[in-house]
């Protein structure tokens, strides 16, 4: 049974040919051949009814040997120390950027930051003070109303005094009305004293027990005006994404509502801006490096 031959050439699976067929073929030494009768492929030298049609592939002419150095080059030396450099841009662009940004927004907020007295103080200590504040107020009314529940004694006894000398109605009546107004002033400066227990209390127990072990770092409130954020915002989405990175450096990089509510929404689109850019910038380059050594092989 006459057999039939296969062969790979470029990747590229060619065949069926008669032995006498393969000579039109070219088929070098080293290409792969598959027999009808074998279970494998194999080098063209490998079997000898070819050994008369493949031939040997020749040198690599300098051009070649020039073109392998270069590619040898770009892959083993070129492309690791460009990358080496486009991260260590990526991450100085990326940060730097995003310190500016971050910086001036918060030199804006801190225009409109509505607790400015109480950042960097602890709870409790805006607590206690706020206690010990309503405790010498408490206690300034206390003395107040003692006062004038002494007024109102004096005003009552002097009412009373004039009543027992019948003296004229109106005498009688400016005491009656001294007394009124006394009583009106007690009527509305009445505190709840058990408060004033409380707070004492609460003090005291401080001052025994320490500080609440749950206190925190009071934390800057900023009430920013709706119509600075939404200017911020427009002018955010007007700068171009690619470009935002490096308006930190020549101009001003304006933050967009999401951003201006989340920094890390605001590095995530610095990062990704400045990668496209740099991205682009690096082949770019290793485009026509590449071209420019190859086009000067002579």
């Amino acid at each position: 049974m006459e057999q039939y031959y296969f062969i790979q050439q470029n990747g590229v699976k060619k065949g069926p040919f008669k032995l006498n067929e393969l000579k039109s073929e070219n088929i070098y030494f080293d290409e792969l051949v598959w027999r009808s009768d074998d279970d494998k492929w194999k080098k063209a030298n490998e079997f000898e009814e070819l050994e008369n049609i493949y031939v040997i592939k020749p040198p690599l002419t300098p051009i070649e040997i020039k073109k392998n150095d270069i590619n040898k080059e770009f892959l083993q030396k070129i492309l690791p120390n460009t990358l080496g450099i486009y991260f260590i841009v990526f991450l100085l662009i990326s940060l730097s950027s995003f310190i500016i940004a971050s910086n001036s927004w918060d030199e804006v907020k801190k225009s409109y930051i509505i607790n400015k007295d109480e950042v960097g103080k602890n709870s409790f200590e805006i607590e206690n003070n706020n206690l010990k504040f309503n405790e010498d107020k408490i206690a300034d009314e206390a003395n107040y109303l003692k006062k004038l529940r002494g007024e109102l004694k004096i005003a009552e006894s002097e009412l009373e005094s004039k009543r027992k000398q019948k003296k004229s109605h109106k005498e009688i009546m400016i005491s009656s009305d001294k007394r009124d107004d006394i009583q009106y002033l007690i009527n509305t400066t009445e505190f709840d004293s058990t408060y004033l227990s409380s707070v004492i209390s609460y003090n005291k127990s401080e001052q025994i027990y320490g500080s609440n072990t749950t206190q925190t770092v009071i934390q800057p409130i900023y009430k920013v005006p709706e119509n600075i954020i939404a200017l911020e915002n427009i002018n955010g989405l007007q700068q171009p994404f690619l470009f935002r990175p490096f308006y930190a450096y020549f101009s001003k990089i304006y933050l967009t509502r999401e951003e201006q509510n989340s920094y890390g929404i605001l590095f995530k689109n610095l990062a990704l801006g400045t990668f496209l850019f740099l991205t682009i910038l690096l082949i770019i380059t290793l485009v026509i490096r590449y071209i420019i050594k190859i086009s000067n092989i002579k």
